[in-house]
């Protein structure tokens, strides 16, 4: 039982330092949009009116 514990946390490291590398490229790629007004001109772009989105 403790080789299973022991093999389940070194997953969840694994896990967690992907994940913490994801959030990194993330947060850069919001970073530079929102410094190019880029996220704020897409939002405008977007419809009103989303009524095809509930079909």
């Amino acid at each position: 039982m403790k080789w299973m514990l022991a093999e389940v946390v070194k997953a969840l490291i694994v896990a967690n330092a992907f994940l913490e590398t994801e959030l990194e490229t993330l947060r850069a790629a919001v970073s530079m949009g929102y410094a190019r007004g880029k996220l704020f001109e897409e939002a405008k772009t977007l419809p009103r009116d989303r009524k095809d989105w509930y079909d």
